[in-house]
Formats: C-alpha cells, sequence, structure tokens
C-alpha cells in the first residue's frame, strides 16, 4: 500500500517519462485538483508553452494498493470515466481477494 506522498512521486516519475514535444516547456501535476478516491488518487497535468498552461491531457490514478498507473483517456469526461475505471478495479481486487482465499 502507498499513501500520497508516494503517489505524488509516482505521478511525477510518469510525466518526467513523457517525451517532451519540440515547443514544449515541461509537464507539470495540477496538484490543486487531485482527487483522492477509495482506490488511489486521480492526478490531472499540464504541460507549459512559454508561461501558459494548456489543457487536454488524460488524467490518471495511482492506485493505492500496487501503484499501478491507470489513465483515464479523453473520450469521456472524468465524471463519466472514472466510477467505470474504479469499477473495474474494484472487480480486479475482489477477484485477487478470491483466488488468495
Amino acid at each position: 500500500m502507498i499513501d500520497y506522498a508516494q503517489a505524488r512521486e509516482l505521478a511525477n516519475k510518469v510525466l518526467s517519462d513523457f517525451p517532451v514535444p519540440e515547443g514544449v516547456g515541461s509537464f507539470v501535476l495540477l496538484e490543486s485538483v487531485t482527487l483522492e478516491r477509495p482506490l488511489g488518487w486521480v492526478f490531472f497535468y499540464s504541460c507549459t508553452i512559454g508561461p501558459e498552461l494548456l489543457a487536454g491531457n488524460s488524467p490518471f490514478m495511482i492506485d493505492r494498493q500496487n501503484g499501478h498507473v491507470n489513465f483515464l483517456g479523453t473520450a469521456l469526461p472524468v465524471d463519466e470515466s472514472l466510477p467505470k475505471l474504479e469499477k473495474e478495479l474494484a472487480a480486479e481486487l475482489d477477484q485477487i481477494s478470491r483466488n488468495a482465499t
């Protein structure tokens, strides 16, 4: 199990592994909008071009059980994609628990 500080560190690692397109300064976490959920934390990020932040990036969840990264995508709003992801992760955890007994 990981805590928020470890999840934030993993999130920054995810961003540092992204290829940086020409003209983009860097990718930055938008920590003020991070969501804490029962299964983990949802991190939002942006990229900088000069002093400006750009929107439109896929948020991702860091699983508090194992630190796994799950991208939510951009096809659906977060309030639709997040419950779907949480349901899938909860089903996986339930299956793992059943297999362990």
